[in-house]
């Protein structure tokens, strides 16, 4: 005889059975009505196809009927091939997206996000909301910190960029939160795959470069509020390269220049930054890669401000560091004009004359703050940075060339503790 405890577990299998029963006839159901619907001539409009799908594929996901999931979204992507999505199918498949991805189904997410492709090459009406739609899939899945959706929709996005004649302002923008997303998340990979996309474009395409122009300031200005050490160094590789391959003019650097003065002191104001520092002494060397004056001159006066305000707000421990980048370029300066003194007489020393009057205005700047003071107060700033960084042959040949400029234009001696060159020690750098 059957105890009542085994009768109990008989009968809840049995209701369990029942219900699984009727779940599945419940799913076959709708399967089978959705596929009514499709050849229905009752759906006027054949954008009407398209609608019933979101809902379904919704609780589909919630339910995890995976084999209801696929089917549905390969007949969803299906009509997106057929031309038959409106505008609001971007934002509803965005929202199907999100929702995957809000119950932790990141493959699920990632396969439905597929259907943008379709979507994107088939649908033309549907490509600015395609744009809106991937930009905030992306701000979802940085703030559930859902890395590889984010990295798909950058990619998306990208693809998108490279594939239209122009560039709309509404794709550089999108490109660009998902930039600053990426450099927020710390996510270098995605950041140098997307600077690097991005800047091809517009450079096979000639496009206007004060547009990309924007676009990296506002990255370089995310990554020093961040001291993002990483994200900057695919910053710099990816501009110098560029650089390197002359795909810049003069004037789209200068304008690039330009856009980073209000950084430069920004970065003044943080001494305990290394990225900072970096980055003035990068500036430098992207005149020189461009070996155009004008952008050189430019370049100097901006590291200059920089300079003169950490050597007024710090001390000489924190301050010092920023006049290397100067000193060293000031020197690398000086060995030109000592190695080939008859291009400078052409017009080349503009570049080593900027570098040396951007010290006489801090001496005069030192001269009007500090003037209960006497004796030679810029001096003391040599000294200290010498003592701090021994000089290279090449600075020594730098600051020996200021303070000789010092002495023409204002008239003050050379101070006898200046370092100076022998012949030979001149002979032999001169050679180099």
């Amino acid at each position: 005889m059957l105890s009542m405890h085994k009768v109990g577990v008989g009968l809840n299998s049995g209701r369990l059975f029942c219900i699984q029963k009727q779940n599945k006839w419940k799913w076959d159901w709708r399967k089978k009505r959705m596929k009514i619907e499709l050849v229905s001539t009752k759906l006027r409009r054949r954008a009407d196809r398209c609608r019933r799908f979101y809902p379904f594929l919704g609780l589909a996901v919630s339910e995890e009927k995976w084999g209801h999931i696929e089917w549905g979204f390969e007949t969803l992507k299906f009509l997106y091939s057929e031309g038959v999505a409106e505008r609001q199918d971007a934002g509803r498949l965005g929202s199907l997206v999100r929702q995957a991805a809000g119950f932790g189904k990141t493959d699920c997410a990632l396969a439905f996000l597929s259907g943008f492709v379709p979507m994107y090459r088939h649908n033309p009406s549907c490509r600015e909301e395609i744009v809106g739609a991937l930009l905030v899939v992306a701000l979802h899945a940085y703030r559930n910190r859902q890395s590889a959706l984010m990295a798909k929709c950058g990619d998306y996005l990208c693809r998108i960029a490279m594939e239209e004649e122009a560039v709309s302002d509404e794709l550089l923008r999108a490109v660009k939160q998902v930039g600053i997303l990426a450099v927020r998340g710390r996510d270098e990979g995605l950041f140098r795959e997307m600077m690097t996309r991005i800047m091809k474009v517009f450079v096979m395409r000639a496009g206007n470069m004060a547009r990309l122009t924007a676009v990296l300031t506002a990255w370089l200005e995310r990554i020093l509020h961040q001291d993002g050490d990483d994200c900057y160094e695919a910053w710099r590789s990816c501009l110098t390269e560029s650089l390197a391959k002359g795909q810049w003019t003069s004037i789209d650097l200068l304008a690039l220049l330009e856009s980073c003065r209000s950084m430069a002191g920004l970065a003044a104001m943080n001494p305990y930054s290394s990225v900072m520092r970096r980055f003035l002494d990068d500036m430098l060397r992207y005149g020189e890669l461009q070996e155009d004056r004008d952008v050189q001159i430019t370049a100097v006066q901006i590291v200059g401000m920089a300079m003169r305000i950490a050597v007024h707000d710090y001390p000489s421990a924190l301050s010092m560091p920023y006049v290397t980048p100067l000193s060293r370029f000031g020197g690398n300066q000086a060995w030109r004009q000592a190695r080939f003194p008859m291009l400078y007489e052409t017009g080349e020393g503009r570049v080593l004359t900027a570098v040396w009057q951007v010290f006489l205005l801090l001496e005069k700047e030192l001269e009007e703050n500090r003037w209960q003071e006497e004796g030679d107060l810029f001096y003391p700033i040599y000294d200290t940075y010498q003592t701090a960084y021994p000089l290279t042959e090449r600075e020594v040949l730098f600051w020996r060339s200021f303070f000789a400029y010092r002495k023409k234009v204002n008239g003050k001696p050379i101070p006898r503790k200046v370092g100076t060159l022998t012949r030979k020690e001149r002979a032999d750098l001169l050679r180099t």
